[in-house]
C-alpha cells in the first residue's frame, strides 16, 4: 500500500478502507493472542487455553454483548437527557456498571471456578492490580512498537520488511506481557 513511503503516504492513507479491514483483523488477532496466553497462564496447558469448552465460548459471548449493550444503553441515556447533572450520573453509572461487569468476564475467560462468577465483582484488590500492572505490562512494548513503525518511513524495502519481522515479535511479546499482568492481577487477593 506505500505506506510506508513517507508520513504523508502514511497520513494519506490511514483511513483506507483496506487498511481498515486488515487493522481491524489484527486487532481482533492481538486480543485473541492476549486471551490465548492469559488462559495459558492460567491453566497451564496449551491444550486447555487453545480448546475451550463451548459452554464457556457461548457464556462469554453472551456476557460480552449483555456488557456492551449495557455500555451502549447507558450511552443512548446519556445523549437523550442531554443536561449536565443527570447526564454525568448516567456517565458515572456507565463506568461503574463496565468495571464492575468487567472482572466476572475476565473470570469466564480464565476458567476460573474458584468462587461463584458474580462474586468477582467485588475483587477490588484485583481491579487495582490490574490496572497498574497492565499498563507497566503494555507501555514499553508498545512503545517500541511504535518506534518501528517511525523508523520503517522512508527506508529501503529490506530495512522495512526486518522492522516488521522485528514488530512481529515485538507483537507477540506486547500479547504475552499483557496476558501475565491480566492473570497476575486478577489473582491478586484471591
Amino acid at each position: 500500500m506505500g505506506i510506508f513511503e513517507s508520513p504523508e503516504a502514511a497520513r494519506a492513507l490511514q483511513n483506507n478502507p483496506l487498511r481498515m479491514a486488515f487493522g481491524m483483523l489484527k486487532v481482533v488477532a492481538f486480543v485473541m493472542a492476549i486471551v490465548a496466553f492469559a488462559r495459558f497462564h492460567a491453566l497451564g496447558s496449551v491444550r486447555a487455553a487453545l480448546l475451550p469448552g463451548w459452554r464457556m465460548v457461548v457464556t462469554v459471548v453472551v456476557a460480552v454483548v449483555l456488557w456492551n449493550a449495557l455500555g451502549f444503553a447507558l450511552q443512548w441515556v446519556q445523549h437523550a437527557l442531554d443536561v449536565g447533572v443527570l447526564a454525568s450520573i448516567v456517565v458515572a453509572v456507565n463506568w461503574a456498571s463496565q468495571l464492575l461487569l468487567l472482572l466476572p468476564i475476565i473470570a469466564l475467560l480464565l476458567d476460573d471456578r474458584s468462587r461463584p462468577v458474580w462474586q468477582h465483582v467485588r475483587r477490588w484488590p484485583a481491579f487495582v492490580a490490574m490496572a497498574l500492572l497492565l499498563p507497566l505490562a503494555f507501555a514499553p512494548a508498545w512503545l517500541l512498537h511504535s518506534v518501528t513503525h517511525r523508523l520503517a518511513l522512508r527506508t529501503p524495502f529490506a530495512a522495512d520488511v526486518a522492522l516488521m519481522a522485528f514488530d512481529a515479535v515485538l507483537i507477540g511479546l506486547l500479547a504475552s506481557l499483557t496476558g501475565a499482568a491480566l492473570v497476575r492481577g486478577f489473582r491478586t487477593g484471591s
